[in-house]
């Protein structure tokens, strides 16, 4: 007859939930609430106030370490002030009173009454007592921290293996994990703690099939931060109305990169939108490590294709994807590039082949040391890339 009652409450909670259009963030309204995932395993997750990220609540152990890891120190004095009911700044906040020793309070974010969690069993089960039932749509909405508890099972659609949070990151930051997302696309965006947006990339999960986890790898160039902290935002887009969902926000710390800035060329069709000017290119800046081979350095980001970012202004890409460089030489003024088969695969149209050659000589002959280039595929630069 419990289990009757609590499963009723808890789809009563459900029900109860505002539809996300009638508020601004959901994240924001559910600031301190522990919110048990009833679609799923009764999984219980702790949206913190601070940064509204939740986190997993796992075991009764790491559920009480995690909410007194929270914990803001109060004395005596002010705890006895409240009696009972604390200030509403206070709401979700875990209060540790540092006089008696370090005894930890949780501040209901509906009445403001202060529970105390005692031991890790006590403390667990008052706290899945307050739980808010809410869907697996909408605590989609509500972005994980990268320092949660990665819970067992099957529970998160995007998890981030590298980097860790708190990792320092140099250039490229190579984010990698698996996903079962639509369209197996993985969303990507750094953003240094000024909130400047460094780099918008998306990533490609190789999930067998529908509803199978998919490993994915993406080497992120970014810009320069302004700030040495960050964070790497990782999630997908809703199929239903395009918000982001499913994301892992992860802290980062960016060390100091000696680097250099190359230019890779694309076309563009705000620039071009009528496409009369097929072999006219555009650049694009890329921040990189300095090295000695630039050419190789400025080719490798053309083949990486735009980023999303670029990608909004207009630059897209002639050149197939899986296109790689074989070799790269430069003697006497000229450059010789040689690529695999991909960049000849399929094909056609004296327009494209007109814009895949711009790409590759203007990416190229940025640099004073190239004057005229050779493209060959495979070794061979005859009967190539023609209409």
């Amino acid at each position: 007859m419990k289990k009757y009652f609590l499963a009723l409450s808890l789809l009563l909670f459900v029900f109860a939930l505002p539809a996300p259009s009638q508020a601004a963030s959901l994240a924001n309204r559910l600031s301190g609430r522990i919110l048990l995932q009833v679609q799923a395993h009764g999984e219980a997750w702790y949206v913190n106030p601070l940064n509204l990220q939740r986190y997993f609540m796992g075991r009764p152990a790491d559920a009480f370490n995690l909410m007194r890891s929270f914990g803001l120190g109060i004395s005596n004095r002010d705890f006895n002030s409240f009696k009972g009911v604390a200030p509403r700044r206070l709401s979700g906040r875990i209060l540790l009173k540092v006089e008696d020793l370090g005894k930890a309070y949780y501040v209901n974010p509906v009445d403001l009454r202060m529970h105390y969690l005692g031991r890790p069993d006590d403390a667990f089960r008052i706290m899945r007592s307050l739980g808010l039932g809410i869907t697996t749509s909408d605590i989609s909405q509500i972005p994980i921290s990268g320092a949660s508890v990665i819970p067992p099972g099957d529970v998160m659609n995007i998890i981030v293996t590298s980097p860790t949070q708190g990792q320092n990151v140099g250039l490229p930051l190579i984010v990698q994990g698996r996903a079962r997302v639509f369209e197996n696309t993985v969303n990507m965006r750094i953003k240094d703690a000024n909130g400047r947006i460094l780099i918008e990339d998306v990533a490609t999960a190789d999930s067998p099939d529908i509803g199978q986890y998919g490993q994915f790898e993406k080497a992120l160039y970014f810009s320069a931060p302004s700030i040495n902290r960050g964070t790497l935002e990782v999630y997908t887009i809703s199929a239903r109305d395009g918000s982001e969902i499913e994301k892992v926000i992860i802290s980062i710390n960016f060390i100091t990169v000696d680097a250099i800035t190359v230019k890779a060329f694309f076309s563009n069709n705000q620039k071009d939108p009528q496409s009369l000017s097929c072999g006219t290119t555009y650049s694009v800046n890329r921040r990189v490590p300095r090295t000695a081979a630039t050419g190789q350095a400025a080719l490798e980001q053309l083949l990486a294709g735009t980023t999303v970012t670029e990608q909004r202004q207009g630059f897209f890409t002639n050149i197939n994807s899986g296109t790689t460089l074989r070799s790269l030489t430069i003697v006497d003024g000229v450059a010789r590039a040689d690529f695999n088969e991909m960049l000849g695969f399929q094909v056609g149209g004296s327009c494209r082949v007109a814009a895949i050659r711009s790409q590759i000589e203007s990416t190229l002959k940025q640099f004073s040391t190239v004057q005229s280039v050779v493209i060959s595929i495979n070794g061979q630069s005859s009967e190539i890339l023609q209409p």
